[in-house]
């Protein structure tokens, strides 16, 4: 155990991620977290009977027992969770007890009412396999929100006013803040632990992954009821995906040109190289597998250089990567992914060198959107893959070196590519992205509605960030 608390305590709300949080914290050898330990309810959990041989009738006779039972010497630091309706003869105890670590996790309050709403009626409070999801919109209630709001902000004043009169400080989280292992490990370092966390538990998946409007059945009302309350930005959609560091080594440069080609993975890439690969090439005509150090004095020996990178229809990546690396049986690198598609998420993966059926593709490839959009909010146990990765996050990940000069949707390439060229010598002026594949037709005959509203639902910030309609406009 270590040396600076006895105990910990982390003062949170229902839906605020306290689930989350706490499955990651118990990957640390030396902390134990055990639940809700002062729910009146129960003790710990649902289906628990005792904490440390303390039962629940126990806690109830004398509830600083239970107390004294986690501060009792041992290898781990112990904890729980404590929310506004817990338990209120001890509240005050470990408020006022420096030797309680004091963790503090809030969230919007909208986004956790909307989503204990949601629980309540799927009955459905945490989510271990995206399988077997339940999904609900509810109808907001203003004048229910306003009480659960009011319970939160007192909750919440009541815990900053003790420490402020007692001289303590507590660590605090936002809610976006449980998906950043550095941060869970800074929290550790604030409890006093040696020991680290390289990978977030995998046992919790996020419940609602989608914008609050998309949650509720009267978006429009619950707007209007809160339009005095900017803070809670309604329109915003939860981000799960790991951040992406700007992939430096597969940048591709054009010293004659000097045009330096940033590629997003999954993006029609190898059109641009061809077209940026000179007729005649010399010896030094194209540059790769840079470092940063070679690429600052790249940019530096070749001033008024222009950089950029090349976005595509997030439907068209989707069906492009979908077509050419996991159908692909040859790429080894997607062995066990095929596998997991298969059998863990039914996704019928298809022999793309037989004669395919409209009907048979467009299923399996309605599948696997349907995997990417559980995959991308957090919600399988499949590493998100820079191949369908949303370009929005990984064009973000530039910015950790330097952001591209500009930024070409890949319908736009044969008129915007020419005009990057302040030196065209060896160039190949045309530029076009072959439409005339089998890869291209067959998405064409599968195209509807449905595959564009799952795919929107999987990349909705792709859509809204760099302006996309449908892909085939009526």
């Amino acid at each position: 155990m270590t040396d600076r608390f006895d105990y910990f305590v982390i003062f949170a709300e229902m839906r605020t991620g306290s689930n989350f949080l706490e499955s990651n914290l118990n990957q640390f050898e030396e902390l134990k977290s055990f639940g809700e330990a002062f729910n009146p309810n129960f003790i710990g959990f649902p289906t628990s009977t005792d904490i440390l041989g303390i039962s629940l009738e126990d806690r109830e006779n004398a509830p600083l027992t239970l107390i004294d039972k986690l501060k009792d010497k041992s290898d781990v630091l112990r904890g729980f969770r404590f929310f506004h309706d817990h338990e209120p003869r001890i509240l005050e105890t470990i408020l006022n007890d420096p030797r309680c670590a004091k963790i503090v996790l809030i969230r919007n309050p909208v986004e956790s009412f909307v989503s204990w709403k949601i629980a309540k009626s799927t009955d459905q409070w945490k989510l271990t396999n995206a399988v077997k999801r339940k999904s609900a919109k509810i109808t907001f209630d203003a004048a229910s929100f306003e009480q659960f709001l009011a319970n939160v902000q007192n909750f919440q004043l009541k815990i900053q006013k003790s420490l402020q009169i007692t001289g303590q400080s507590a660590f605090y989280l936002n809610y976006d803040d449980l998906r950043d292992v550095d941060v869970l490990n800074g929290l550790a370092r604030f409890l006093g632990v040696r020991s680290q966390i390289e990978k977030l538990s995998k046992n919790l998946k996020p419940q609602n992954p989608v914008s609050l409007a998309e949650k509720v059945s009267n978006p429009v009302d619950m707007e209007t009821a809160l339009r005095g309350y900017q803070r809670f930005d309604l329109g915003k959609t939860a981000n799960f995906e790991p951040a992406r560091p700007a992939n430096i080594p597969g940048y591709i440069a054009n010293n004659t040109a000097r045009l330096l080609f940033m590629p997003v993975p999954g993006g029609p890439n190898e059109d641009v190289i061809s077209w940026l690969t000179p007729s005649d090439p010399g010896p030094a005509a194209l540059q790769s597998h840079f470092n940063r150090k070679t690429l600052r004095d790249w940019k530096n020996a070749h001033p008024k250089h222009k950089s950029f990178c090349v976005v595509s229809h997030p439907l068209e990546r989707a069906h492009r990567v979908f077509w050419n690396f996991v159908l692909d049986k040859e790429n080894d690198e997607f062995v066990n992914v095929r596998q997991k598609l298969m059998n863990r998420y039914m996704v019928p993966l298809v022999n793309r060198d037989n004669d395919l059926k409209p009907f048979q593709y467009k299923e399996a490839f309605l599948r696997f959107l349907k995997f990417l959009q559980s995959n991308l909010a957090g919600q399988t146990t499949v590493q998100v893959h820079p191949l369908w990765a949303s370009q929005a996050n990984i064009v973000a990940g530039f910015a950790n070196f330097a952001l591209p000069d500009f930024i070409i949707r890949s319908h736009e390439t044969s008129q915007m590519l020419p005009q990057l060229k302040q030196h065209p010598l060896g160039i190949h002026t045309p530029f076009s992205i072959s439409s005339d594949t089998r890869e291209a037709r067959l998405l064409s005959e599968i195209y509807d509605e449905e595959l564009e509203d799952v795919c929107r639902k999987a990349y909705q910030k792709d859509y809204t960030v760099f302006g996309y309609g449908p892909l085939f406009a009526p």
